[in-house]
């Protein structure tokens, strides 16, 4: 068995249509070859966004390419947020012809768990006007709720240690226009935090107070074992903040392979 992975994009569809068309002059006969095509996540970037306009996203038409050179193949498309490919109209050829619902195994923890079963622990909730302020093209200051996140952030970092790599997401809208906003906005609150924790007086009082003393509370109220004394965590988390890297990744960005996580035990992706 011949197992190929390909991103779900044109050009790499593309290429992999190119390839298997040029499978003939190798003896190949796709007439005769069973293929098993595998959709993974299919309720993204591959249906068709723009039926509305009576057009075609280059990705949907890439994937109707490859299809029509595969005459033996089962398309299978797997998601666990099903309702797109439900939804799409039953004569577009990426509709699915049955369904089957899987049971998820004992270790697997999904929306449920977090959205519904352990809300008070996970979920914190922006008001209507913290979601305004959050997405204002001009906004100038760092949203509290940011700095609020970023601190929780820190103080995980310096209870964990050693303990492997944990990263923040950062996402203040699927459109690109705030995601180096809000990197720059993390980075500058990341060096002033670093200055002021290492710099005794009011402002370090303050800061500390203000937000990582309530972020404190927050996760010990939650933690599932005893976290270090505050103190303890604040001396480290100028260390934590020089060894964290930011990064904006959208569709302007080179591409997820090339963050190399390798290089930092922490990071903070801000992205859509």
């Amino acid at each position: 068995t011949t197992v190929i992975t390909v991103m779900k994009n044109r050009n790499r569809l593309d290429k992999l249509r190119t390839l298997l068309t040029s499978l003939a002059q190798h003896g190949v006969d796709l007439a005769k070859l069973p293929v098993l095509v595998i959709d993974d996540e299919a309720d993204q970037a591959g249906l068709n966004g723009a039926v509305a306009k009576d057009e075609e996203t280059a990705t949907y038409t890439a994937i109707l390419k490859l299809r029509e050179v595969l005459p033996r193949h089962t398309y299978v498309m797997y998601t666990a947020t099903p309702q797109a490919p439900l939804l799409v109209n039953l004569a577009d050829v990426l509709s699915p012809d049955f369904v089957s619902v899987l049971t998820p195994g004992p270790g697997y923890a999904g929306g449920e768990y977090f959205f519904i079963d352990h809300k008070s622990s996970f979920l914190k909730m922006l008001t209507t006007g913290e979601v305004a302020d959050a997405l204002d093209p001009g906004l100038m200051d760092p949203p509290e709720s940011l700095e609020r996140a970023l601190a929780t952030f820190l103080l995980v970092l310096a209870s964990r240690g050693d303990k492997g790599q944990v990263s923040m997401l950062v996402h203040p809208s699927h459109t690109v226009g705030l995601h180096d906003k809000y990197a720059g906005f993390i980075t500058a609150l990341l060096q002033a935090w670093r200055n002021l924790l290492e710099t005794p007086g009011l402002d370090r009082k303050e800061l500390v107070e203000d937000l990582f003393v309530p972020g404190y509370k927050d996760l010990a109220k939650h933690a599932t074992q005893d976290l270090p004394p505050l103190d303890d965590l604040l001396d480290q988390i100028p260390h934590w903040i020089t060894a964290t890297q930011v990064k904006v990744v959208n569709s302007g960005t080179a591409a997820d392979g090339e963050i190399k996580f390798a290089i930092a035990p922490a990071w903070i992706l801000v992205g859509g």
